[in-house]
This record gives structure tokens, sequence and C-alpha cells, in this order.
């Protein structure tokens, strides 16, 4: 396709180009190098895993694929990581990028592939399965959990193993520690955010 085309030729060339796009996916998969614009500043510059699994901020961490926002207040710390009250009264261990004082609003990004599925998987969440989008090798999962919202869940599916679920099933929901990075902003999952944003790809 044209992704493997322009990569090809970059290499017989051996020259650097700069790619334009809308589409993460495409300046993930297509980049050696990243630049994040938000209303023609510069946000963030490195390496695609570097964009996607440590964004500078919220609008980095929402913008460069999909992530799951939770609102919440910094309820303590410990050690590195910042507690984090979420609106159902849950505290969840964060990662954070500046300094947080106690009672300040934070948004909490979560991964979809972050998450573990499992009808006794033990973590802070129990939901049930709204949607369900089959991929082959992986399934995609709305989520409802009371008191939260919406999350959005990307599993492996392992062939005859069963671990499917069906929308309707009840489904438990964990994580890493630590795996979840708090912001000093404020967003909620659907909020009307994608206005006017450039990814620009140097190879």
């Amino acid at each position: 396709d044209m992704q493997i085309e322009l990569q090809n030729l970059q290499r017989e060339i051996g020259i650097t180009f700069v790619l334009v796009t809308h589409d993460q996916e495409e300046a993930l998969s297509m980049s050696d190098f990243v630049c994040v614009l938000n209303g023609g500043r510069i946000v963030q510059l490195g390496q695609p895993s570097e964009i996607y699994d440590e964004p500078a901020d919220l609008f980095v961490a929402d913008f460069v694929g999909k992530t799951n926002l939770l609102s919440g207040t910094v309820a303590g710390h410990s050690g590195d990581l910042v507690e984090v009250a979420l609106a159902d009264g849950t505290v969840i261990a964060a990662r954070k990028r500046t300094a947080l004082q106690q009672g300040e609003a934070v948004s909490v990004s979560l991964r979809p592939e972050s998450l573990s599925l499992g009808a006794q998987t033990s973590g802070p969440f129990k939901g049930i399965v709204r949607n369900r989008i089959f991929l082959g090798s992986t399934a995609e999962y709305a989520i409802e959990v009371q008191g939260i919202g919406t999350l959005l869940a990307k599993a492996d599916h392992l062939i005859g193993h069963g671990n499917l679920f069906k929308p309707g099933e009840p489904v438990a929901i964990g994580f890493a520690s630590g795996t979840p990075l708090a912001f000093a902003e404020t967003k909620n999952n659907g909020a009307n955010q994608r206005v006017d944003k450039h990814v620009e790809i140097i190879s």
C-alpha cells in the first residue's frame, strides 16, 4: 500500500522527508521521529513509541492513539506515584508528568491494551460488556463501569481458549501498577476535542 511504498522510496533515495497527517496510526507506523503540534505550537518531539507510551501532556495522550480518560482528584502520594480518587470513590495509583498537589483535579489516561479482563481478574473495576469488535488476533470492548462511564479495552484473542466476552456479560478489569498516567488537566471520555490537530512525521 501507499505507506509501504513511501517507506521503500525513502530508504532507496536516502533522504529525510516530512509528512503531515491527521491519521495517528499512520504517524506511528511510518515514522522514525514524530512531532506533535497543537495550535501551531510543538508540544512533543520523539520516537513513535515514546510519544505513545510517555505522552508529554493530556493533549498528546488523547490525540495519539486511543485512551480512556478518567477524571479524579489527587488524594495523596506514594513514592513516585500519585494516588487519585476517581468519581466513584475508587483510588488508583498513577504515574505523573508534573508535580501535583493534594486536592488537585486531574485526568488519568489508561490505554485500552493496558487493561486486563477476566471473570476472576482482581482489579478496581467491575463492568458490563456493551459492545465487542472481533478483529481476529484481538478483540476490542466497550465496557460500562458504574460511576466511571464506558471504558475501552483491547485484549488478545487466544485460539481455543474461549477468552472472548459477549455483550451483556459481567467482567472484572485490572491493570498493572504504574500503568495509569495522571495529568494536571481535566477532560472526560467523549469530550469534543479533536479539532485542527496535526502530526508531523520525520523519517
